[in-house]
C-alpha cells in the first residue's frame, strides 16, 4: 500500500515549486471534484444530505474515490498532448479507446459517455473526420477535461486560449462550447503562472479574461452571472453556459479549495461535471498544499495521474 499523499515528503517537495503545484492541481482538482459528484451526479439539489467526503454509490454504483469520464478523457488529452502534440485526430483515437476498452478509466471500463461525446465518436469511427458543427452539442464535455490544455500552453498565454478552443472540436463542435473552453484555458493559464493570492485578484483575471477574449455574449454573461447571482439562481446541469456559470459561482463564494468544491457538488444535478470544473479553477488558484490530504489519499489511481501529469508539465510543445 503507497503511503499517502502527505506523507510522503519527496514528492511533496517535488510537486509543489511554484507554477508546478498550480498545475498538478488543476488535474487533481479536476479529479477530486469529479469523484466527490459522482455519488449523487443527476439528483436534485438539496434533495441529499450535504457531501462533503468522497463516498460510494451514485448511478455507476463506483467505490468512494473512483472518478468518471470527466478525469478519464482529462487523461487521455494529456496522454495525446504528451505523444503527439496537438493533434485532434490523435486526441479523438485516445478518446475512442477509453470508450471502446477502458483505457485510462478508474474502473477499466468507460461508463458515463455524453451524447454529444458519444455522437462524436461513432461519427470518427465510422469517417474518420471531425464531427461537423451542431446546435445541440453545447454540452459540458470538453470544459470538464481542458486543464490539460492549459498545462502543456502554460508558457503562452495565447496558446493556451486558441487551443482550449480548438480542443472542443472533437466533440462539442459548437462556438459556445468553443469559446468556454478558450475562457477556461486562459484563466487556467494565469493562474499557474500567478504569484499573488489576494481576494480582487480572483476576480479581476476572471471579468478582464472575459472582457478580453471577445467570448460569445452568453459565454461573457455566464461569467457574470457566477460573479454576482446567489446560490439559487445558479444552474448546474449540463449545458456548457450553465455549468461555467455554477463553476464560477462555487469558485467565487469560497475561500479555499475545498470550500470551493463542497459548494460546487451540493449544487446538484451535473455534480460530478461541475465540481471537476471547479475543482480545475480553484486548483490552478489556490496550489496542490490546499488541497485536502484526506481526499488525495482515497483517490482512486493517484500514482497513474501524477505520473501522466508530471510528464506533460515537463514536455515541450512545438507550436
Amino acid at each position: 500500500m503507497r503511503s499517502t499523499p502527505s506523507d510522503d515528503q519527496e514528492l511533496m517537495q517535488e510537486i509543489e515549486v511554484r507554477s508546478k503545484g498550480k498545475a498538478f492541481a488543476a488535474i487533481f482538482g479536476l479529479a477530486i471534484g469529479d469523484a466527490l459528484g459522482a455519488s449523487v451526479e443527476q439528483q436534485k439539489r438539496d434533495s441529499f444530505a450535504k457531501i462533503t467526503e468522497m463516498q460510494a454509490g451514485g448511478p455507476f454504483n463506483l467505490k468512494a474515490g473512483d472518478w468518471t469520464d470527466d478525469t478519464a478523457m482529462a487523461l487521455c488529452l494529456a496522454q495525446s498532448l504528451i505523444e503527439a502534440g496537438f493533434d485532434l485526430k490523435d486526441q479523438l483515437n485516445k478518446y475512442l479507446n477509453w470508450y471502446q476498452t477502458g483505457y485510462l478509466s478508474s474502473t477499466g471500463k468507460s461508463f458515463g459517455v455524453g451524447q454529444n461525446t458519444l455522437k462524436s465518436l461513432q461519427y470518427f469511427a465510422a469517417e474518420n473526420e471531425l464531427p461537423p458543427k451542431s446546435v445541440r452539442a453545447a454540452g459540458n464535455g470538453a470544459l470538464m477535461r481542458l486543464a490539460p490544455v492549459a498545462i502543456y500552453y502554460k508558457d503562452n498565454f495565447a496558446r493556451a486560449v486558441n487551443y482550449a478552443g480548438k480542443s472542443s472540436l472533437t466533440t462539442h463542435n459548437n462556438q459556445l462550447s468553443i469559446d468556454s473552453c478558450r475562457y477556461l484555458g486562459g484563466v487556467l493559464q494565469q493562474f499557474i503562472n500567478a504569484r499573488l493570492k489576494l481576494p480582487v485578484f480572483k476576480e479581476k483575471v476572471l471579468l478582464d479574461t472575459a472582457a478580453d477574449l471577445k467570448l460569445e455574449p452568453d459565454v461573457k454573461k455566464a461569467v457574470e452571472n457566477g460573479l454576482n447571482w446567489e446560490r439559487a439562481d445558479i444552474r448546474s446541469d449540463g449545458f456548457v453556459i450553465h455549468t461555467l456559470e455554477a463553476a464560477v459561482w462555487a469558485f467565487t463564494n469560497s475561500d479555499s479549495f475545498a470550500e470551493a468544491l463542497i459548494k460546487a457538488v451540493n449544487l446538484g444535478e451535473d455534480t460530478d461535471t461541475v465540481a471537476a470544473v471547479t475543482g480545475q479553477l480553484a486548483g490552478a488558484f489556490y496550489g496542490y498544499s490546499d488541497i485536502p490530504d484526506r481526499w488525495l489519499s482515497k483517490l482512486t489511481k493517484f500514482d497513474s495521474i501524477y505520473q501522466i501529469t508530471k510528464e506533460l508539465y515537463y514536455k515541450k510543445n512545438s507550436k
